[in-house]
């Protein structure tokens, strides 16, 4: 987060008083959440949404609910971003040549039994 810069900050905070406003409404939701996907701030807004969460009274069990599968939106954005951002290893070109060893072997045996077969 020490990356983010004081204008992506600042955005956030306003963003985030909208939806403390009434928590139950959709638009600064989605507003704020957008907000911290585009600056990398997901894991600011699970722990706005937990502290929010965890201030309701317990009485409020659709509230709690509702910031729970908000919760969980945010889980899930952390995931998916996660995957796009994830580029899998370079494969060495000896592993490269290992697999098309293995590759020819298994040709060749397949080779080998089906003659024998025929045989």
């Amino acid at each position: 987060m020490e990356d983010v810069g004081g204008t992506e900050r600042a955005v956030a905070e306003a963003l985030w008083a909208k939806v403390e406003a009434d928590l139950s409404e959709t638009g600064p939701h989605q507003a704020f959440l957008a907000h911290c996907t585009d600056h990398d701030m997901l894991d600011e807004a699970a722990r706005r949404y937990r502290e929010a969460k965890d201030a309701v009274d317990d009485d409020d069990e659709a509230l709690r609910e509702l910031l729970d599968q908000r919760l969980t939106a945010i889980a899930t954005l952390a995931m998916a971003k996660l995957d796009v951002e994830h580029e899998p290893p370079p494969v060495s070109p000896l592993m490269r040549i290992l697999q098309l060893v293995i590759i020819g072997f298994t040709v060749a045996s397949v080779w080998m039994l089906a003659r024998a077969m025929l045989m």
